[in-house]
């Protein structure tokens, strides 16, 4: 007999159902219709512990920027080859319903699908070097060159960061 509902119960008789399995997470490549949450920026005191607590954070949130550019540009390179595709106004505004309102501008998405850079994580701001890469790979080969040869003539201890600084 049940002490909370008074009924009597005959295990010999009665039949148990399996538990019903688990809902398993999916993955967002799996199902991108699926709301992304966006990780929460969590504000610290500056101690150790909480310095190493923002690093992971950011790290988490700059991940999801990443994920979410490469999906509205691969997305965007894959409609752009449909006749009756959807424009990249219609995919910055699914983007940011589907990631918690982060999303790219729309000619974002355009210009890095016209340049060819669909599927990539977003370029640092900035202007490119004008340092061409030939004179770029001259220099590293002088400065190795340079190296060994001061290690040869033993002088390991006068090369500092100062005096090879310009």
């Amino acid at each position: 007999m049940s002490p909370l509902t008074g009924t009597t119960t005959n295990t010999a008789t009665d039949s148990t159902t399996p538990p019903a399995p688990a809902l398993t997470p999916t993955s967002p490549r799996r199902s991108p219709r699926i709301q992304q949450k966006k990780p929460k920026q969590l504000l610290t005191p500056k101690n150790s512990r909480a310095m190493q607590k923002h690093r992971i954070n950011k790290l988490a949130v700059s991940d999801f920027v990443k994920h979410e550019f490469k999906r509205a540009t691969s997305w965007y390179a894959r409609e752009l080859k449909k006749t009756d595709g959807k424009s990249s106004y219609e995919i910055a505004r699914l983007v940011k319903r589907e990631y918690d309102g982060i999303g790219p501008h729309p000619a974002t998405i355009r210009r890095y699908v016209k340049e060819n850079l669909a599927g990539m994580s977003p370029l640092k701001p900035g202007v490119k070097g004008d340092v061409f890469p030939s004179v770029f790979s001259s220099l590293c080969a002088a400065f190795e060159s340079y190296v060994r040869i001061q290690q040869l003539n033993w002088r390991q201890g006068e090369i500092t960061l100062k005096k090879l600084a310009a």
